[in-house]
């Protein structure tokens, strides 16, 4: 009797169990998810494992799974800072990142669920106030943009690596110029590129001006080639024969005429027509 009641007993704590702690027992992990055990009897967090495989996991119920979203995140920031001639400067930043995955319990332990405000956003600003400092407002509004772009990447990149975070990209959605500096700046910009396009068209010209030039040299050259040539090849007997096949081959004609021969002055035969 007693050996059939232990099991039975065995199965009702087992029950008990799992009504209890049923619910504390099985976690999920969802797509785009990630998850280390936080186990307050063992050491706290647990670096070793991460869990990033999709669905139901078990664990002990007195242990907290701590997820991450491992999607790739955005966010935005307005930084002011000067410019390098003293000018008051404001930068629209967007940020792309996301955590490292395998990396998420150290990065919990170093800075916990708050990171983004924590690491991230500081990371955005200081670099921002950094590239601002180098630069004119001209060379931010126009030219060096993506300099800007590339210095802040390159510096955000290697502090955030350091906080267990991947940098994915940066962009600069908009930029404020003091009051008048932006007009006078796209001004200046509208003139140049006037300039600009005013010479690339005076250097097409040069250069159409110099193929006709070259080509008109040619055409003379060759014509004059052409007369040597034909020149050299006349001489009078030459002329009195051609005139003689002339003169024939109008005789051959059906129209009625009179040929003259020798009546020419140069010995060639006349034709006289009767119409």
């Amino acid at each position: 009797m007693k050996n059939v009641q232990i099991p039975i007993i065995i199965i009702s704590v087992a029950v008990i169990i799992l009504i209890l702690f049923g619910s504390s027992m099985v976690t999920t992990i969802q797509p785009g998810e990630a998850g280390v055990l936080f186990k307050p009897w063992s050491g706290g967090i647990d670096k070793s494992q991460v869990f990033t495989k999709q669905g139901y996991t078990f664990k002990a119920p007195w242990n907290t799974m701590i997820k991450y979203d491992t999607k790739i995140q955005d966010i935005k920031e307005t930084i002011t800072a000067l410019s390098s001639n003293g000018l008051s400067i404001t930068l629209d930043i967007t940020l792309w990142y996301k955590v490292i995955p395998e990396e998420i319990g150290f990065l919990h332990e170093e800075k916990g669920i708050n990171f983004e405000n924590e690491s991230v956003r500081p990371a955005i600003r200081s670099s921002g106030r950094t590239a601002i400092g180098k630069y004119l407002p001209s060379e931010l509004y126009s030219t060096k943009k993506d300099e800007v772009i590339n210095l802040m990447e390159a510096e955000i990149k290697d502090v955030l690596e350091k906080y267990h975070v991947k940098l994915d990209r940066v962009l600069i959605r908009d930029i404020k110029l003091p009051a008048g500096l932006s007009q006078s700046i796209e001004e200046k910009l509208k003139a140049e590129q006037a300039k600009q396009r005013a010479g690339q068209e005076a250097e097409r010209l040069i250069i159409q001006a110099r193929a006709d030039s070259t080509a008109t040299m040619i055409r003379a050259s060759t014509n004059a080639e052409a007369n040597r040539v034909v020149n050299a090849s006349l001489n009078e007997k030459l002329l009195k024969w051609k005139g003689i096949e002339a003169t024939l081959k109008l005789a051959e004609s059906p129209n009625s005429k009179v040929v003259v021969v020798g009546g020419g002055k140069s010995g060639l035969p006349i034709i006289l027509s009767d119409k």
